[in-house]
């Protein structure tokens, strides 16, 4: 390319001299700078872009999807809904805590563990909470009932913990109390509720059906008062009550069979879940009715 041509300086008026000189001073600082005009710029070179003096923010990452099902919800709730003994009932119920708890159990390293065979003292009046009118625990239940139904004998209507309060209930209708307990508190009383058979639940019948193990819910433990109630004796002792159904391969429950009184036996301390032993003190009876039969059949 041609040179660009020489300005006669001589033949400039005045006004134009200084504002040559004008530009020439001011092409001289850019230059310093480091700034190309468009005088100096070579042809057909685009400026470069400025650079922005703020450091680069790095790009936030979306957040991880939860992973928490709504199974693993499901469960959490009812635990919660046992350890405050939530005084709640509804139709639908057909939950227990038992083929969790006993599940966890039975994944637990088989390691000497303790036995305690002297059972608890009773939880003192102060320790605990003073019933709501229409619970349970402020009702007796009828005893007389249950031992006219007989032990070894299915709870009319449907397979819930519900149909067992009601037909203990001698005022009649459902009283108040926490359905996804699996131990149910009377003024004279407490209702163990034990599901076996199917593929999730693990509490077995031994010695021929006499005695059965039974698994206390969420973080129950020792120091629990429904449990040091439990596990109480002398004349202060509540009657322990023991109610059964079996779940088929397709896991629909059976009505829930009375299986009569309970003796303590012996529990572990330190096990999560509390797991006891019990020996059933009507088995004379229960050996020889079919529905207990089945049921000793179902946990195998």
């Amino acid at each position: 390319p041609s040179s660009a041509p020489v300005m006669d300086v001589d033949t400039l008026t005045p006004y134009e001299r200084e504002r040559l000189e004008t530009i020439q001073r001011n092409e001289a600082v850019l230059k310093e700078l480091g700034i190309q005009t468009k005088r100096s710029r070579s042809p057909g070179v685009k400026p470069a872009a400025p650079r922005s003096s703020q450091p680069k923010q790095p790009r936030a990452e979306p957040p991880a999807p939860s992973r928490r099902s709504a199974r693993t919800a499901a469960i959490q709730a009812a635990k919660d809904a046992a350890e405050t003994e939530a005084l709640a009932i509804a139709p639908d119920d057909d939950d227990d805590e038992q083929p969790r708890n006993a599940d966890r159990a039975s994944a637990r390293p088989q390691l000497p563990r303790q036995v305690s065979r002297a059972g608890l003292s009773g939880a003192d009046d102060g320790e605990l909470q003073a019933p709501d009118a229409g619970s349970s625990r402020a009702l007796d239940a009828d005893l007389a009932a249950l031992a006219e139904l007989g032990p070894g004998h299915e709870i009319p209507g449907p397979s819930t913990k519900a149909s067992v309060m009601e037909f203990s209930n001698p005022g009649g209708g459902c009283p108040k109390f926490s359905k996804y307990a699996g131990a149910v508190e009377w003024a004279n009383a407490i209702f163990l509720f034990i599901n076996v058979g199917g593929r999730d639940y693990k509490n077995v019948f031994l010695d021929g059906g006499e005695r059965v193990t039974w698994f206390a819910g969420g973080r129950q433990h020792e120091g629990t008062p429904v449990v040091r109630r439990l596990l109480s004796g002398g004349a202060k002792a509540p009657a322990r009550l023991l109610f059964c159904r079996s779940y088929d391969d397709r896991g629909v429950p059976s009505p829930y069979v009375f299986c009569g009184r309970l003796e303590y036996v012996e529990h572990y301390p330190g096990t999560m879940p509390l797991e006891v032993l019990w020996r059933l003190a009507d088995f004379s009876t229960l050996a020889s009715e079919a529905r207990f039969k089945q049921l000793m059949a179902d946990a195998d």
